[in-house]
């Protein structure tokens, strides 16, 4: 990879002369949320949009010439749908991961996200901004065993020993449905 992975974040002010990219994520799908491995593949449109034109490799159907990355696994597949120069439409399918905390189960919550960054240019180069209008979770995704709450998104700096560089984060908040799960824990164990 490009970078060794530190974790790190900086709240330095924007660079004035970096491109503000706009990023919207509308999820149509959420395969199975694996607890164990913090795994599940989400199928979604993601959608960049700039007052100038895009940056090179936010409006190409080239994987290889693809310029951002997520950060939290691998695109299965990536599909232009359209593009102008200015507004780029992908249709994505990831398999993604995410830390897992059960130190509360079963009463536990949890959250899937989708990280992007750009793989090359720094914060001072490119800074990524809401697109309220591209963002959002379609009403028919269903998480068996959870409900998803609203589609929150987030913009903010990481450093890595090379530099810093600006990130995007998609996060699904969910909590678990019902008493299904809790029951699941204690009945076995008063029976026993």
């Amino acid at each position: 990879n490009r970078r060794s992975r530190v974790p790190g974040s900086s709240s330095a002010t924007p660079p004035a002369n970096a491109q503000e990219v706009r990023v919207g994520a509308y999820v149509v799908n959420i395969g199975k949320f694996d607890l164990g491995a913090g795994s599940y593949a989400i199928d979604f449109y993601l959608t960049f949009d700039s007052d100038g034109e895009l940056p090179k490799g936010y409006a190409t159907d080239k994987t290889s010439e693809l310029s951002f990355e997520f950060i939290n696994g691998r695109a299965a597949s990536v599909e232009l749908l359209e593009t102008d120069g200015k507004i780029s439409v992908y249709r994505i399918l990831a398999n993604l991961y995410v830390p897992v905390d059960l130190r509360r189960y079963p009463f536990d919550r949890q959250a899937i996200t989708i990280q992007l960054e750009d793989k090359r240019r720094r914060d001072s180069e490119i800074r990524f901004a809401s697109s309220p209008n591209d963002t959002g979770l379609d009403e028919d995704v269903v998480i068996i065993g959870w409900t998803a709450q609203p589609l929150r998104s987030e913009y903010r700096d990481h450093v890595y020993p090379d530099g810093v560089f600006h990130r995007c984060q998609f996060t699904i908040p969910l909590e678990r449905t019902g008493i299904t799960a809790p029951l699941r824990v204690f009945v076995p164990l008063f029976c026993f």
